[in-house]
Formats: structure tokens, C-alpha cells, sequence
């Protein structure tokens, strides 16, 4: 069985994503030290609180192609 996590992107970012085939974080990101990831179970959640009414692509990840390990 494989396991995903999501990640949720505005639009700019999607492009930058899909030019340099890497996302290295956003603003939010490098300040915490970590990239923000959902499970799920967390995604509508997320999305509810973080991006109600914006534009998003959200990308599926399968985990056991993250190099990083993941830290909940």
C-alpha cells in the first residue's frame, strides 16, 4: 500500500513547481525550518482554514519517494 501526503500551492507556486521540477518551500516554510505537509484526513481542514475561497493546486506526494524523512 502506498502512503501520501499533499501539499497545497497557490498558483504562482505551482508554476515555479512545474519550471524547476522542485519546491524548496515558501515564505512560511523556511521560517519554520520545515515544509507543510497534510495527511488526508488533515487536507479539508487545512484548506477550510488556510485557503477558503483562494485558487490551489494540490499535489498528491507518495511518500517513499520523499528523500527527507517525515516529522509529524
Amino acid at each position: 500500500m502506498n502512503s501520501f501526503v499533499y501539499r497545497i500551492l497557490n498558483p504562482e507556486e505551482w508554476v515555479n513547481f512545474k519550471k524547476k521540477k522542485l519546491f524548496s518551500g515558501n515564505h512560511l516554510d523556511k521560517r519554520s525550518g520545515y515544509i507543510h505537509l497534510s495527511s488526508k484526513d488533515q487536507l479539508s481542514k487545512t484548506i477550510d482554514i488556510y485557503f477558503k475561497e483562494k485558487k490551489i493546486v494540490i499535489l498528491k506526494i507518495e511518500t517513499k519517494k520523499l528523500k527527507k524523512k517525515i516529522v509529524w
